[in-house]
């Protein structure tokens, strides 16, 4: 080594200590900050276990609404009174949400969203879950479509965009759509 060279110019294989260090800090700083990502508690939490979870939630929900059928006859009394409907939840003053202006056995579903976008068949869509969440792990989305009028007993409807990516039949007339 040249003793006529400050410590920080003394060379090391092409490159100065002061680079290997900061090259050294880099890498320490890149681990640190991407190990709470891959360590996070929630990270092994599947979309089935959610979904499982969804489905439990709403078959309860439908129990206090009164059934299937109640609700296919609140989904038939707004497919018969109106050509389009949304309805997306807001939150009242003291931070609820506000399902007042629902008919009762939808409210009690505690829907995210309901549309009713008339076709060739009338789809009403409820959606109860589903949030996206930015750096973070998502919600899956999952849905109940009603199918009102007259359709044959086979029919299943088209997805047409949105998150629903699978949709599977719980009776004639009313689906499942889930992410």
């Amino acid at each position: 080594m040249d003793k006529s060279l400050p410590v920080f110019e003394m060379r090391f294989r092409g490159m100065t200590v002061i680079r290997w260090l900061f090259v050294l800090g880099l890498i320490v700083i890149a681990v640190f900050l991407t190990l709470p990502m891959l360590t996070r508690p929630n990270r092994g939490y599947s979309f089935e276990k959610q979904r499982t979870e969804q489905r439990k939630i709403v078959q309860e929900r439908v129990k206090k609404a009164g059934g299937w059928a109640a609700l296919r006859r609140e989904c038939e009394s707004l497919t018969n009174s109106t050509n389009y409907y949304f309805w997306h939840y807001q939150w009242d003053a003291s931070g609820k949400v506000d399902y007042s202006a629902l008919p009762p056995s939808l409210a009690t579903l505690e829907p995210h969203e309901i549309t009713l976008d008339p076709g060739a068949t009338n789809v009403v869509q409820i959606e109860l879950f589903g949030l996206h969440r930015t750096g973070g792990t998502d919600t899956p989305y999952y849905s109940l479509w009603f199918v009102c009028g007259n359709v044959p007993t086979n029919y299943t409807p088209v997805l047409t965009g949105g998150p629903a990516r699978t949709i599977s039949k719980i009776e004639d007339g009313i689906f499942e759509a889930y992410q």
